[in-house]
């Protein structure tokens, strides 16, 4: 016998450079994805996806934004720029209502064109002593050099405030912004500014503000989730606002508008954030700086986890996919599991911890492990399963072998107690069909037969068992297990049926005698499994239930019908196919009486031989109550309905036989007396 124990590698030193290969390969990929395009892309991109699922968190408590928006343009009625004495107008009722820092997101890079206008807006910034205004800085490539040109407030304005701050924002690759920075190019932020102002004007310590220059910005949550009034109802804030609404908070003034407006710096102020990724909505710059604000003063920022810990972690778990390579299912769940326990792990710390791990590599790393391993072990076991195929496929059947490649313990001798059913067909008159034709014509003909009765068998699901000379014997419900066994069985058996039919008119045509066949199926338990000799075995079935079968196939010679089915059969299937009860008999070999059945068709009846039917079973219910005379009559009428039928023509040579010489005990069973 062969074993898989006996299939062993011939090439040892190809087997270990693999799983070297194996082991080194998603290292090199931890230590070089991230430093790739894709990777700096995939794990800026898995930022954005645990501000996705976090969604919105609280807002912060001390920061207001005075929205410059469209219902502000509609109740102002004025095109921008505003005269600034809107701006004063604003400053004066802010501070009267206590707003420790305010901030314009707006730039006056330009005089304004109103008479006294700027004089109006510098006093009120010099009176509140807590604004901060802002500035740009852009670069403009020259023939030979790279231009850095910075855009301040008017003097007038810039000498007046209490502090100018960068409104540049500096986004990532992939043009999101995602941190806040003290200072750009030697010019503190706009954030900066106003966070120093604050902690300055609260008398708080700023010492956690010094330690690094660039933060990554915990967003409170996608657009419109910071605090906002419009900006026409501070300029009537006793008719809009609460009182103490504005008392010790960041007010930042900026536009919040969808129409473009034409400012100096440009159309409509929205950019890219994490939440773009997922919902493709920007965010105002004015809400940026919002929370850029928060962030610098908040005591607990986010932080990125050191890779190195991480990649160790994930170097670790790597392992698990050598154990499992040949097995798929344990191997995907594994990887599955641990992709989502990092997932989740991920979200946890991001949310509860503050703690930001980019898991893009990571996971990516062990999917390729899992990958790498998953074909090392499927080539492997196909190598071991070309072994066995070569090793069996010339003793048994290609169904056995696919079993076998599925469950090699198969290979052992035994077997196990199953239900199945079994069909045997055969070919009638065949002996005498063998002495009209040439041998070698005999062949072609009868290997044409048999190839077009498999594919029936094959099409319903059947194990052709074996060729028996001119007979065939095919197994249904293994050896993959089926639950509609005695279905496919009666289906293929009036397949054959029909395709003989075909086939005995190409012969006739070609001037040879016509051909006919008898099937006989029965469902049983049986016992299924690898039947032989150790040098020499045969996957098939034995039992009572099989032999009753090839009892049923040939008891169609002796009713005059095609197809005879046993009792447990036809209870499966009784509502799928049109029966006719045909006897209770005794067949050679069985003590025990068995009822049986033709198989007529699967379609209706017309109604002529549904009277037949019916009339036929009046007839046999006779019989079996020893009425001979009476079922006699009765079987003869129904030959009046069904022209040379086959069972009525039987069952009247019975009656006259019974009629003259009745026995003297009758239990309606016939005892067959030939196989």
């Amino acid at each position: 016998m062969f074993g898989i124990s006996q299939i062993k590698f011939k090439n040892f030193s190809l087997s270990f450079i693999i799983c070297l290969l194996g082991v080194l390969v998603p290292i090199l990929f931890m230590v070089i994805f991230p430093i790739t395009n894709i990777g700096k892309s995939s794990e800026l991109a898995w930022i954005d996806l645990l501000f996705t699922i976090r969604g919105k968190s609280p807002p912060p408590k001390n920061i207001v934004i005075v929205a410059i928006d469209e219902p502000s343009f509609q109740k102002i009625g004025t095109q921008w720029p505003w005269p600034r004495k809107y701006h004063a107008r604003l400053i004066n009722n802010l501070k009267k209502a206590g707003a420790r820092v305010i901030a314009f997101d707006i730039m006056f890079a330009e005089p304004s064109k109103f008479p006294n206008d700027d004089e109006i807006f510098a006093k009120a910034l010099k009176n509140a002593q807590n604004v901060v205004l802002g500035q740009s800085i852009s670069q403009v490539q020259r023939e030979d050099y790279v231009q850095v040109l910075m855009v301040n407030p008017v003097e007038k304005l810039a000498n007046s405030c209490a502090g100018i701050g960068l409104l540049n924002f500096m986004p990532d690759d992939d043009g999101i912004i995602r941190h806040v920075r003290k200072e750009m190019n030697g010019y503190p932020t706009f954030a900066y500014i106003i966070a120093k102002l604050w902690l300055k004007n609260s008398q708080k310590k700023q010492n956690n503000l010094e330690y690094h220059n660039s933060y990554l910005i915990n967003y409170s949550g996608p657009s419109g989730t910071v605090r906002t009034v419009s900006y026409y109802q501070v300029l009537e804030m006793d008719k809009y606002i609460p009182k103490n609404f504005f008392k010790d908070k960041i007010v930042i003034i900026g536009l919040c508008s969808e129409a473009a407006v034409e400012i100096t710096r440009g159309a409509v102020d929205s950019f890219p954030t994490p939440f773009f990724r997922f919902s493709k909505k920007a965010m105002f710059g004015v809400e940026i700086h919002a929370n850029a604000v928060a962030t610098l003063l908040s005591s607990r920022r986010l932080k990125e986890m050191d890779k190195r810990w991480l990649y160790l972690i994930v170097g670790i778990l790597t392992i698990f996919p050598i154990l499992y390579r040949k097995k798929p299912l344990k191997l995907s769940l594994i990887i599955g599991g641990l992709i989502s326990v990092m997932t989740l792990i991920s979200i946890w710390m991001f949310i509860y911890q503050g703690l930001v791990l980019k898991m893009t590599t990571p996971i990516l790393t062990l999917i390729l492990s899992g990958t790498w391993w998953g074909l090392y072990g499927f080539t492997d076991t196909v190598r071991e399963k070309m072994h066995l195929k070569k090793a069996f496929d010339k003793y048994v059947s290609p169904e056995v072998v696919q079993e076998v490649l599925k469950n090699p313990s198969l290979l052992n001798l035994g077997g196990e107690k199953r239900e199945l059913t079994v069909l045997f067909s055969d070919i009638r008159g065949f002996t005498t069909l063998s002495e009209r034709i040439p041998p070698e014509k005999l062949v072609y003909l009868l290997n044409n037969f048999f190839t077009e009765m498999t594919k029936h068998i094959f099409s319903n699901n059947g194990l052709l068992d074996k060729f028996i000379g001119d007979a065939i014997m095919v197994i249904y419900g293994a050896p993959i297990p089926r639950e509609d066994h005695p279905y496919c069985a009666c289906k293929t058996a009036l397949e054959m049926l029909h395709a003989t039919n075909q086939i005995s008119k190409s012969w006739e045509s070609q001037g040879l005698p016509p051909i006919e066949i008898g099937v006989g199926i029965n469902t049983g338990v049986m016992i299924i499994g690898n039947m032989g000799s150790f040098e020499r075995f045969d996957y098939t079935v034995i039992g009572d239930e099989v032999n009753l079968a090839s009892r049923l196939e040939g008891l169609n010679k002796i009713y005059g019908t095609k197809i005879i089915v046993g009792e447990n059969t036809c209870k499966k299937v009784k509502n799928n196919f049109n029966f006719r009860e045909l006897d209770m008999v005794k067949v050679k070999g069985k003590n025990k009486p068995v009822k049986i059945y033709e198989l007529i068709g699967e379609d209706g009846l017309d109604l002529k031989k549904q009277e037949g039917i019916s009339l036929f079973l009046t007839a046999l219910n006779h019989y079996r109550k020893g009425d001979w005379i009476k079922a006699r009559e009765l079987f003869q009428k129904v030959l009046t309905l069904i022209p040379n039928d086959g069972p009525s023509l039987l069952f009247i040579k019975r009656c006259e036989i019974l009629i003259k010489n009745p026995p003297e005990i009758w239990d309606g069973v016939w005892t067959m007396e030939t196989k």
